[in-house]
């Protein structure tokens, strides 16, 4: 990410960051909805989604 940012202009590398800033919040969202749902079903193993 760094040096994509390095290489790239000013705004390539606001919109990379803005795509990182992205899938980082996608990937915490996942996370908060799996665990919420293994709270609610703690008997069940967790399978990865299709």
């Amino acid at each position: 990410m760094v040096s994509f940012a390095a290489a790239m202009r000013t705004r390539s590398a606001d919109e990379a960051i803005e795509v990182f800033d992205m899938l980082m919040s996608d990937l915490a969202r996942t996370s908060a909805n799996l665990a919420a749902k293994q709270r609610m079903r703690p008997w069940t193993i967790w399978t990865p989604p299709l």
